[in-house]
Order: C-alpha cells, then sequence, then structure tokens
C-alpha cells in the first residue's frame, strides 16, 4: 500500500471518529411560575443570573446558545390571574411565556424590555406598562417577539410605541389585540390604584437588597387580590430626569426595521391615539404583511389614523374603519402598500391617502387613493369580540365580491373562507350563525336584567341615588374616535361605555344591524349631545327607564359628516342603518317644519305614513315644488292637491330651514 493511500485511510478514519463523538444537546428548561418560584427569578433563571430571595426554588435555565426556556405561570395561591410588577422583566435570550390566561400589569413600569434573543408570549395580557422613553408595555431592539392569543392593552409611552416598541427586531402577532394604548403618555395615569380595603392593599412583605448597584428590591406580597410580586426600584432623593425623546408616534406598535419583518395574522388593533402619526401602526421601514385583521378607532393628530407605512407591506382581508387623523385617517402610504380584498369606510380624515402599488378588491367608501373600485356602504354590524372585528350584515357589498387569486384560507376568526366566493374584509359573513350567537348572548343577560347595556345595571343604581351626586371627571372622553358626546361636563355626572353585541342586548335592534352604539350611565343635567362618525343612518335610544328598556327612536341630523342626535335620559345610544327606519320597524319622530321647500327629482309615491309599507295615496310628478310641514328621519310631509302625505327625501331637493 502506498503512503498516499495510507495517509487518505488515516484521514477518513479521524472525520468519521469526529463525526460521531457525541455532542451537546441544546435542551430547553421548563421554569414554572409558582408559590416558591417567583416570575422575577424565572427571568433570571432563564437568563442564567442567580435567583434573590425569596421565592428562589427556580429551576436554572439553559444556557447553551440554541436554547430556549420556557416559563409557565401556575400560581395556585390567587383566583385574580393577575400579577402586578414593580420594575421591568429583561429578556436577554430565548425564552417563551405560557401565560394560561394570566394577566401582567406594569403598574406604571415598561413591562418587557428584550434586548437579545427572543421573547414569545402564549396566552397573556400585559396592560399598565409605561416607559418614559419608546415601547410602553413592549420594548424590543435587535431580537425578535412574538404574540399569540395575547393583549397588550392600556399601556403608554413619552416616546415611540405606546404599546410595542420594535427596532431592527422581527415581530409576529396572531390571534392577538393591541388595544387602548397611547404615546406622549404621562406616568402617573398607569399607576396601580390603591384600594381602601385593607385586604385589597399590598402586604409589606420581605424586602431584601438584590443588587446595590441598581436599586432593586424584591417585594412578595401575599394577598387575596394576588398582587403576587412587585420588584421596584428603590424610592431615591435625586430628581428624575427624563430622556429625550425623537417622536411619539405609533401608539399601538411602532415598527422599524430596514431588514426586518412584521407580521400581523388574525389580529385586532384598535382604540391607539398619537399626537403624531400612525394611531395604530407606524411602520419606518422593512416589511410588513398585514392579513385577516381588523383596524378601528385608532386615532393620530398627525397623519395615518390606522397605519403610516412608509416601509414595504402587503395587505389582504383587512378591514380599516373608524379610524382618524389629519390626513389618511385608514391608511397613509408613503412608500409601498399593496392592498387587497379589504375594506376602508368611514374614516375620519379620508380612508386613504398616497398612491398604492395594488388595489384589487376593495371597498374604499370614499374612493381615494385613485380607487376606481367599489365605494358602497360596507355594510357593518357592531365591533365584536377580542380580538375585535366587524360581522358583515346581510346584504353587505362585500359579501362574495373578493378577488379568489388573493383569497386567505380562513377569516379573522378561523372560520373557512371559499376560494371561489369569499368575502372582502376580515370576517366572512355567515347566515344564521349571527343570529344564534345573538340569542345565546341574551340568554346570558336576561338571567340578571332585560337591558344591562355597557352599565350593566349601573344606570338604574344611580338614578335611585341621590338626583344630583357631586360632578366627578367623566370617562365619555376615553371613547373611541368615531364617538363623540358633548355636554357631559355641563353639570351632569355621566359615564360612558363603547358597547358591542353582548353589551347592547336588544334582538330587535341587533337583528336590525345596529351600526354603533355607546351606553350612557349616570345623572344627565342636560341634554347631552352623541355623534357617530357615519355618513348615514339613524339614532335610536335603548332607554334605561323602563324594564323591558324601550326603543325611542331620536330625531337624528348630521353634522360634519356625524350623525347626531340629541339624549336626555341614561341609555344605550344606537346608531341604526337607514333600512331599519324606511321599513317602519319603528314609528320615527316627526318633527315640525315652518319654512321649508321642496321640489322632486322623479316621480314619486306619496305615501300616508313614513315608510315604504305604507298605502300610496298619489302619485307626485318630476320637478314639483312644494312647501312641506313635518318631515322625519328620511321622510318629508308635503301637501299635494289637498292630499297631504309622504315623501322620501333621497329624492327631493331642498332649500330653507328643512331640519
Amino acid at each position: 500500500m502506498n503512503n498516499s493511500r495510507l495517509n487518505l485511510m488515516k484521514y477518513l478514519c479521524i472525520v468519521l471518529t469526529i463525526c460521531l463523538l457525541p455532542t451537546a444537546q441544546a435542551l430547553a428548561a421548563d421554569i414554572t411560575v409558582d408559590a416558591d418560584c417567583s416570575l422575577a427569578n424565572a427571568f433570571r433563571s432563564a437568563n442564567g443570573e442567580a435567583p434573590v430571595e425569596p421565592q428562589t426554588d427556580c429551576k436554572a435555565g439553559d444556557t447553551l446558545p440554541d436554547s430556549q426556556d420556557t416559563i409557565s405561570i401556575d400560581f395556585a395561591g390567587t383566583d385574580e390571574g393577575n400579577i402586578l410588577l414593580g420594575a421591568t422583566l429583561p429578556v436577554s435570550s430565548a425564552i417563551v411565556i405560557n401565560g394560561n390566561g394570566y394577566s401582567l400589569s406594569g403598574g406604571g413600569n415598561q413591562i418587557f424590555n428584550v434586548t437579545a434573543g427572543s421573547l414569545t408570549l402564549n396566552d397573556l395580557t400585559l396592560s399598565g406598562g409605561f416607559s418614559v422613553a419608546n415601547g410602553g408595555a413592549i420594548a424590543v431592539s435587535n431580537a425578535a417577539l412574538t404574540l399569540n392569543n395575547s393583549v397588550v392593552s392600556n399601556s403608554g409611552a413619552r416616546g415611540f410605541g405606546g404599546g410595542i416598541y420594535a427596532l431592527d427586531s422581527d415581530v409576529t402577532l396572531a390571534d392577538s389585540a393591541v388595544t387602548g394604548n397611547m404615546t406622549n403618555a404621562n406616568a402617573e395615569d398607569f399607576e396601580p390604584v390603591e384600594e381602601a380595603d385593607d385586604d385589597a392593599e399590598q402586604a409589606e412583605g420581605t424586602a431584601q437588597a438584590a443588587d446595590d448597584a441598581t436599586g432593586l428590591l424584591d417585594l412578595e406580597a401575599q394577598t387575596e387580590d394576588a398582587v403576587i410580586e412587585a420588584e421596584a426600584q428603590a424610592e431615591s432623593d435625586e430628581e428624575l430626569v427624563l430622556p429625550e425623546v425623537d417622536g411619539t408616534s405609533g401608539a399601538g406598535i411602532y415598527f422599524n426595521g430596514a431588514a426586518n419583518s412584521l407580521v400581523i395574522e388574525r389580529s385586532g388593533v384598535d382604540n391607539n391615539s398619537t399626537p403624531e402619526s400612525g394611531g395604530g401602526l407606524y411602520i419606518a421601514a422593512g416589511s410588513a404583511t398585514i392579513h385577516n385583521s381588523t383596524i378601528s378607532a385608532n386615532s393620530a393628530s398627525g397623519d395615518g389614523g390606522g397605519i403610516y407605512n412608509a416601509g414595504t407591506s402587503i395587505v389582504k382581508h383587512a378591514t380599516i374603519t373608524g379610524n382618524s387623523a389629519n390626513s389618511g385617517g385608514g391608511i397613509l402610504d408613503a412608500a409601498q402598500l399593496q392592498l387587497y380584498n379589504s375594506i376602508l369606510s368611514d374614516n375620519s380624515g379620508g380612508d386613504c391617502e398616497g398612491a398604492l402599488n395594488a388595489n384589487l378588491a376593495n371597498i374604499i367608501k370614499d374612493g381615494s387613493c385613485n380607487h376606481d373600485g367599489a365605494t358602497a356602504d360596507p355594510g357593518l354590524l357592531l365591533l365584536s369580540g377580542l380580538p375585535a372585528y366587524y360581522t358583515l350584515q346581510e346584504g353587505s357589498p362585500a359579501i362574495d365580491a373578493a378577488n379568489a387569486e388573493y383569497c386567505l384560507a380562513v377569516d379573522q376568526r378561523g372560520l373557512a373562507r371559499l376560494p371561489e366566493s369569499c368575502d372582502i374584509g376580515a370576517a366572512e359573513y355567515e347566515q344564521g350563525v349571527f343570529n344564534f350567537q345573538i340569542q345565546s348572548a341574551m340568554a346570558l343577560l336576561t338571567s340578571t336584567d332585560e337591558g344591562g347595556g355597557g352599565g350593566e345595571g349601573v344606570a338604574e343604581e344611580n338614578e335611585a341615588a341621590d338626583p344630583s351626586p357631586s360632578q366627578e371627571e367623566s370617562n365619555c372622553v376615553l371613547l373611541p374616535a368615531h364617538i363623540v358626546v358633548i355636554g357631559h361636563d355641563n353639570g351632569s355626572n355621566v359615564n360612558c361605555t363603547h358597547l358591542d353585541y353582548v353589551g347592547l342586548g336588544d334582538r330587535t335592534l341587533v337583528n336590525h344591524g345596529a351600526m354603533q352604539a355607546v351606553d350612557i350611565f349616570g345623572w344627565i343635567a342636560d341634554p347631552l349631545t352623541v355623534c357617530f362618525e357615519h355618513d348615514d343612518g339613524g339614532i335610536v335610544l335603548l332607554d334605561a327607564a323602563n324594564s323591558p328598556r324601550n326603543i325611542v327612536p331620536l330625531r337624528t341630523w348630521t353634522e360634519a359628516d356625524q350623525r347626531c342626535a340629541s339624549v336626555d335620559r341614561v341609555g344605550s345610544v344606537v346608531l341604526m342603518p337607514r333600512a331599519f327606519f324606511v321599513s317602519g320597524a319603528i314609528p320615527e319622530p316627526i318633527w315640525p317644519l315652518a319654512d321649508c321647500q321642496i321640489t322632486t327629482t322623479d316621480i314619486l309615491n306619496l305615501r300616508e305614513k313614513p315608510s315604504t309599507e305604507s298605502s300610496i295615496l298619489a302619485k307626485v310628478l318630476n320637478d314639483v315644488q312644494l312647501t312641506a310641514d313635518q318631515r322625519a328621519t328620511y321622510w318629508i310631509r308635503v301637501n299635494y292637491y289637498g292630499i297631504d302625505g309622504w315623501l322620501s327625501q333621497d329624492y327631493l331637493t331642498t332649500s330653507g330651514d328643512c331640519g
């Protein structure tokens, strides 16, 4: 055997031996948060740090490079399901948190700061987070963030990202909600509320210095209210110097990663607000994919109430409605955005601003962004669920109108879409299922009272109390941007709750397509004005003074692209579609006119009552000028050759004071 062949065989043997050597496996650690292992110590273990007394019995985290530690919250000592934090939880490795339905409250502190590795949240709710800089609930930089079936709510930042701030990081949301967050926020808005009840106060606990350099204290709280653990900053006599912030955009999510991606699937982004741009989402750079999601009731004093896009984005099967901004109330596209099978409607400041790279099979109600497709009212019902979505009412132009090539397999709720006839928007229309859901909700409501509304009976209790209670600050200013209550500070003592189907709790209104609703409860000194941002429909009051509650039609008028009505008593105020009134489903309010002239624009039916179901008294010719003496929401009464009857306002031009 020659030397070259011998050397080759030796080389192969060495390589084979190396390949067969046992290698260490990156096995993940499973760490459980319970009475023996605090949440803070679970994170210390996962990050490879030593735990701090007390509650130190935590399994050690895995420090191998590719390992991933899982933290499961399972605290058997409480039924409240809430953990109150006093300091930020740092993440510097790959960590998964199984929340099991628990909530983490920041107590006025940022909840997570992810600086390396990745953070995955499953079945967890975050609230009450605040940052003096960016990312009220979560800040992630040079890492990755994933939310599954989780909620980021009621948090704020002085700078970017009231809910989530992501810099040079991949972010994924699935079946999750980002709701009620804000930028340009103040710390006191997110501090925990002190309870007067001694049992609800935080126990003094046992405090031991964790780290002299940072002044961290670890507090163990053993109370019935389940303030399980607080890790608080030690008090300091030094004046707090707030950092400079570069801006306040992106109240819900601020995303900036040129080489990164933002993915939002089957999720909701709603009721977030900023004084700058991007009320719901601010995409500063990078790619974004938004599928089967609802973006609603976000507000920006700048541009892009729902979405501000300066990246490369694809939006499919989204419902973007009820947002507000100076420009681009629904979407402002400043870069590249493709829009497919989506609904943009009733956004203040315009549904869309910019030049879309693709615009296919969408309903853009105001026709903005050079839209040459459907502009009809999409026929959305009330906001429901969490993540929130809008159901399509029967007869909606969005039904079966999507482009089949871009139909997704399921909708926001996970219901299957038929590829040959799927619907535009985030949620598919389902005939019959809707009524079943409402009946189930009604069964729950009627077990206590006939019409709780959002106030859950509070209105009735308050009415029996002191008729002029002391004035307190009203929460009516916190309603979604598309609902305005004027006069709540006029000496009244009222509060407001935005209602969904279950909160509304009236079968007649729901089944006839209730579009928007707010519950007003407390004590009303002088009439309020309630306005809904919509260009059509009439307003009714579900009167709380009676049981069962009466449906009272209210005189409705248009004011600055809003439908408004005067309300002089507590109850649920509901915007109903035009069809509810013109069909005669309930008697309309009728008021007198003193100086109103009308001209017909077609040959019209003169009807006995203000309803399409009413008897026809005569035919009125085209281009006839008449004087009107009464009107209803969609009807005007005239005298035509001695016959008093009603004409539909849709085919009339008016002059003078026609109400």
